[in-house]
């Protein structure tokens, strides 16, 4: 049985001894104050707010869901949660009802945080992501898990400031179409141009060592050895 405090946690109840539940939310639940909770055997423990929205936990405590009103609830003050058999939680709020479907809900993100620039592609190499956006290239260090109630912890590669078209992983090196030019990415997370006398668009391997580059006014070949 779980036990809901306001402003002390979680406690589980196992019949005959009551133990507070160390889950990665105790932070954010202490601060925003627990008002309801539901409990579903397939999807967890949910639990509404009165400030900052609902979230949901796992067996083992991990944060598995956080919806507030930027994601597109009427309010950050839930009163009621309920789950219906089809899958949809019904929200209870100080402004309504909101329907969530708990099988489609995703979490909208920005690699470049308040500017919400237009992304343009998306690559995996060397053990992060990387996202091309209007306002550069952005990388993000690959995990199993990540929070949500913690921010993605984006940085974007120096020298890579502006509009970034897209990335190529060719030979296990990583390129980088920017309207600067031609970059390659270092391991060491740094752009180092070798064409810049125009932007670049993408790059195809042709043969070994050889790389042909889609630029503004039409294709050069390179060597990448």
């Amino acid at each position: 049985v779980y036990i809901l405090t306001e402003s002390n946690g979680i406690h589980i109840f196992d019949g005959s001894s009551i133990e507070k539940w160390e889950t990665n939310a105790d932070a954010f639940l202490e601060k925003n104050t627990i008002s309801c909770g539901y409990y579903s055997p397939k999807y967890g423990l949910f639990i509404g707010t009165y400030f900052k929205g609902l979230i949901a936990l796992s067996k083992n405590g991990k944060t598995t869901l956080h919806l507030d009103v930027e994601d597109g609830i009427q309010s950050n003050n839930i009163n009621a949660l309920e789950l219906a058999p089809n899958g949809v939680l019904w929200v209870g709020s100080k402004k309504g009802i909101d329907e969530v479907d708990i099988k489609n809900t995703t979490r909208r993100f920005y690699p470049d945080r308040e500017l919400k620039g237009t992304i343009y592609d998306l690559d995996s190499w060397n053990g992060y992501w990387f996202f091309s956006s209007s306002y550069g290239l952005y990388y993000l260090k690959k995990q199993d898990y990540y929070n949500p109630l913690e921010d993605y912890k984006f940085e974007r590669v120096k020298g890579t400031e502006g509009q970034c078209w897209g990335t190529d992983v060719i030979d296990n090196q990583l390129f980088c179409a920017h309207h600067k030019g031609a970059l390659k990415i270092n391991e060491h997370l740094e752009s180092v141009p070798f064409y810049q006398e125009e932007g670049a668009w993408s790059f195809v391997k042709l043969r070994d060592e050889v790389i042909a580059v889609g630029l503004y006014s039409g294709i050069k070949l390179f060597d990448i050895k």
